[in-house]
């Protein structure tokens, strides 16, 4: 199911959105080696998904994301420092289904932990959808003890509605709780 886009025009490949310090920029096969070589098993300790076991599990994500991107149900955006462009992770939008529920998610490669990239990443990606996107609230779903990405979505007046143990593709178990954060009210309201 579709992300309900305000604008039937709209061509997730070509989303851009810049913050004061990185650029948010739809996936692209030209970061297939940087994914392949920072989506470790550290980075994926308390996600869902398991690292690559070889590059071509890379390659499989991206072409996935791509059509992610081409059917509007997933909008998977690469996250790069505006100073040089580095390369500093991934975040998204996703349907999972639930449009008027669409789930963020992000990871930040460890050199590049501690910046305060991931918030300054899922503010600006939260402030784009308020503005091109039409949903109840949005879902970030984090592992309970995974305290730096948890502060990203109390930073942005999050409340948890949910709580479940899962099995990561990894073997992990996880303790996830589901934050629920509102659409900014527009102004004047």
């Amino acid at each position: 199911m579709q992300l309900a886009v305000r604008d039937r025009s709209l061509d997730f490949r070509s989303v851009v959105i810049n913050t004061e310090r990185v650029r948010l920029q739809a996936i692209s096969r030209k970061f297939t080696e940087e994914l392949y070589q920072n989506f470790t098993p550290e980075i994926t300790e308390y996600m869902m998904p398991a690292p690559p076991a070889e590059r071509s599990d890379t390659t499989a994500f991206v072409e996935s994301a791509l059509l992610g991107l081409d059917r509007r149900d997933d909008l998977n955006l690469v996250i790069c420092l505006h100073d040089g462009g580095e390369f500093l992770g991934v975040c998204g939008l996703y349907a999972r289904g639930r449009p008027d529920e669409p789930e963020l998610g992000i990871w930040i490669k460890k050199a590049a932990h501690g910046h305060g990239y991931g918030l300054e990443a899922i503010t600006a990606l939260k402030k784009w959808a308020e503005s091109q996107l039409e949903y109840a609230r949005l879902l970030f779903p984090v592992d309970r003890r995974n305290a730096p990405s948890r502060r990203i979505p109390e930073e942005l007046g999050g409340k948890i509605i949910a709580e479940k143990e899962i099995t990561s593709m990894s073997g992990t178990e996880l303790d996830v709780v589901i934050f629920g954060i509102d659409r900014q009210a527009p102004s004047g309201t």
